[in-house]
């Protein structure tokens, strides 16, 4: 299973930290991307291992779950880059980004011709997840108890 985190900043790259520390997540299953060459630098620099990158879509292509990590007057932007590469079928998005609901997130999502509803959900971690001693709230939408349950352990993991 591959997670695709974009915006791996403060907070995407304190869950990455967490994964990998818990043993939860390989390294090399982790797509994570910046939006600068110098946060690339820092990123390979402190994560060693991980697909380290640029290409938002083509990390949202390769993954099964893509964490959205930016700041939130980039998610739109983001979303419309990724948006043709996403297959609600078989992905999961899970967005870190404060004050955007998940009304909102589908509505970003949202193609008139799309019959597919996305799988959805809004985490709010906090940055002690890096030490695993985080605390995670999470909401839903979309989502069997199934998909609920593969995302609460993936934060579980983290404290």
């Amino acid at each position: 299973m591959k997670l695709a985190i974009i915006g791996t900043g403060n907070m995407g790259g304190a869950i990455a930290r967490g994964l990998i520390a818990a043993g939860s997540w390989q390294a090399g299953d982790l797509l994570c991307t910046v939006k600068s060459d110098s946060g690339l630098s820092r990123l390979q620099a402190t994560l060693p291992g991980v697909q380290a990158g640029r290409d938002n879509r083509q990390a949202a292509r390769e993954a099964d779950i893509i964490l959205l990590a930016v700041k939130p007057w980039f998610i739109g932007s983001v979303i419309e880059e990724i948006r043709p590469v996403l297959d609600f079928k078989r992905q999961l998005i899970i967005s870190v980004a404060a004050g955007i609901s998940l009304c909102e997130l589908e509505e970003f999502l949202a193609a008139p011709e799309e019959a597919e509803k996305p799988i959805l959900f809004r985490a709010i971690p906090n940055t002690a997840v890096e030490v695993l001693d985080g605390v995670t709230f999470i909401c839903r939408q979309n989502a069997t108890d199934e998909q609920t349950a593969l995302v609460h352990d993936l934060f579980a993991a983290l404290g």
